[in-house]
């Protein structure tokens, strides 16, 4: 979920704040700034606040760029930042954070994919990425603590009739903390806490 810049400035005043409109600026525990600024020479040209997660302390920052854009999660405790495809949705355990995008091929700068990340202290550990999927992630969701559901749109709707789907699937948790594919064969590459599954 995504929110106005404007509310989210004014609503978390103590916490981020713009000194000026081309710097965005966190207030940590420590009393420090950190600060993001705008850069036209820098392959990242602008970012814009876009939501908040009070409970992981988490704010989200969409980043526009020249040749493609994406989200930086920033723990408002520690400053760590993790770049995300999504502004993130919580676990209903609030232990984990769920990110997915999708968007026509050749429309967007963002990638298509889904990422699981574990929250630990002020950081996030990411535990899943399956990302550049060819088909397009629909109706990402938490099913509970341990399971993520997703639907998929075919990648060329022009091969499939009007309005069809394709067999959806899951990704789950199992005793061993390893996300599991239900449907490996669902997507071309995955990766789980940053080693590649195949």
């Amino acid at each position: 979920m995504t929110a106005s810049e404007d509310s989210l400035l004014s609503e978390y005043s103590t916490m981020v704040f713009r000194p000026d409109p081309e710097s965005l600026c966190f207030v940590l525990s420590s009393g420090d700034s950190l600060c993001i600024s705008n850069s036209i020479s820098s392959m990242y040209a602008d970012h814009k606040l876009c939501g908040y997660l009070p409970d992981a302390n988490y704010f989200t920052v969409r980043k526009f760029g020249l040749e493609c854009s994406f989200f930086l999660l920033i723990n408002c405790s520690s400053g760590h930042r993790t770049l995300a495809l999504s502004p993130p949705v919580q676990s209903p355990d609030g232990n984990r954070l769920l990110c997915a995008w999708s968007s026509p091929r050749g429309c967007s700068f963002y990638r298509n994919g889904i990422q699981i990340f574990r929250i630990e202290g002020d950081s996030l550990v990411m535990e899943f990425s399956g990302l550049d999927c060819r088909w397009y992630p629909e109706r990402v969701r938490w099913l509970s603590d341990t399971a993520v559901a997703y639907s998929r749109l075919p990648w060329y709707p022009s091969d499939f009739p009007a309005d069809s789907t394709l067999d959806g699937g899951t990704i789950n948790l199992d005793a061993a903390s390893n996300w599991i594919l239900k449907h490996p064969e669902h997507w071309s590459s995955a990766y789980r806490g940053g080693i590649e599954l195949f």
